[in-house]
């Protein structure tokens, strides 16, 4: 029967490796598994298979790579077990193993976002987490981390402090990462914006898929 393993983060699917597969972890863009963390290295460490087992290795990595606390040591090749905690640098996960039909869904598609601090697994986490921002007139500074760097956004009474090209431009961006994307709400305001001008999510989603009017004439 085929296999998998699924890494999560406070409950939200953030990675998925196919038995047989291998990837690598870490900060670089280019990482299979992008982590874009201070405390995570570029190369961090190496999920992979053995026979039916996931299994993980450290790559020389700055801050460590430890499996339910214990840090790996050289070369050293831990199997990670359903239920185990992995974690690079300071970036925890949970450990889980599928099989059949569970490799093919998310079993947790509609678990709540937390409010504060987690992952999102594709646009629909973003659109969703968005609107939320905006029913609960949410006021603060969000922090985006994506594999091409760190996005801040300030967020008054649920709107984005933004004008609507740059708020559209910024989803675009989100809609069409490949990554996972890391994100932190603080209810302080990181950025010395004044609300001049704010973006509704809940007008602003709709808009996304529509065609980009700066994008519309290319050159040869």
């Amino acid at each position: 029967m085929e296999r998998g393993l699924r890494l999560q983060d406070r409950g939200r699917v953030a990675f998925r490796l196919r038995a047989g597969a291998r990837a690598i972890v870490g900060r670089s863009e280019s990482a299979d598994f992008a982590l874009p963390e201070p405390v995570v290295s570029r190369r961090h460490a190496l999920l992979h298979w053995v026979d039916t087992e996931p299994r993980v290795l450290d790559l020389g990595s700055s801050n460590g790579t430890f499996v339910d606390d214990r840090r790996l040591e050289g070369q050293e090749d831990v199997p990670l077990a359903p239920g185990a905690r992995v974690t690079f640098g300071a970036v925890e996960f949970e450990v889980y193993l599928e099989s059949g039909a569970e490799l093919h869904r998310d079993p947790l598609e509609d678990t709540p976002l937390d409010p504060l601090r987690g992952v999102f697994a594709g646009w629909g986490d973003v659109a969703r987490y968005l609107l939320h921002l905006e029913l609960s007139r949410r006021t603060g500074t969000l922090r985006l981390a994506l594999s091409t760097g760190e996005e801040l956004v300030t967020v008054f009474l649920g709107g984005l402090v933004l004008r609507e090209a740059a708020a559209l431009a910024l989803l675009r961006r989100l809609r069409a990462h490949e990554q996972v994307v890391r994100y932190r709400f603080s209810e302080r305001l990181e950025i010395d914006t004044q609300p001049t001008e704010c973006c509704q999510p809940s007008d602003l989603v709709p808009l996304v898929d529509q065609e980009d009017p700066t994008h519309r004439f290319q050159r040869d």
